[in-house]
């Protein structure tokens, strides 16, 4: 009798541990079936980023088109670099011809991020610092440049500082305030062309940085 409650025992106890067994595989086959459904889900999370990111690269590359051929900054209004040159060429013989004096101003916005509407607060904030006949114009994303005709660097100089007062002084920002760095430099007709002046302006403003 108690050999046979033995052999009773041992046969759930096999029982039990094939089903214990069984579960364990099945539990193995769902974990890896699992993974697999997550490892796919990423799979096509990362083909659709990376989607986004082709379309996003081929949409920034159509805006920039798009400004190439127009004389403003699509997201702004403001004028744009190809207004930039092609009106300093004009600026440049007229200076020569009358021998008055061009001084212009890069300035840069050294924040790692600007919202739209900061922008477009920063750029009216310059534009009603300036004069008519002064070109302003939006380089890059936080790059503006500044091109006072008959102005001497003297006096370019204290319009770009009351702009730098402004904007550091006068536009606070949820994470701090945005400060600015600027260069100044004046057009030396007998060595400068545009290119010369805005690149040696450029290396100004980043150094002040």
């Amino acid at each position: 009798m108690f050999f046979g409650n033995n052999a009773k025992l041992e046969a759930d106890i096999a029982l039990q541990e094939r089903r214990i067994s069984k579960l364990k595989l099945e539990m193995k086959e769902v974990k890896q079936k699992a993974k697999d459904e997550v490892k796919l889900i990423q799979n096509e999370l990362d083909e659709s980023n990376s989607n986004l990111e082709i379309v996003t690269k081929e949409l920034k590359e159509l805006i920039e088109k798009v400004e190439d051929t127009i004389s403003f900054d699509v997201d702004t209004g403001a004028h744009n670099r190809r207004y930039f040159y092609d009106v300093s060429e004009s600026i440049i013989s007229l200076a020569k011809r009358d021998k008055t004096h061009i001084s212009l101003s890069v300035i840069y916005i050294n924040q790692l991020t600007i919202s739209d509407d900061a922008l477009q607060s920063i750029i009216h904030m310059i534009s009603g610092s300036i004069r008519e006949c002064d070109i302003f114009v939006k380089f890059d994303r936080n790059k503006f440049v500044l091109l006072f005709p008959e102005t001497s660097l003297k006096q370019s100089e204290i319009v770009s500082a009351k702009i730098h007062t402004l904007v550091e002084n006068k536009y606070a920002v949820d994470n701090g305030k945005y400060t600015v760095s600027i260069g100044v430099s004046e057009f030396i007709p007998s060595t400068d062309n545009i290119m010369i002046l805005l690149d040696r302006a450029d290396k100004i403003a980043k150094n002040s940085s």
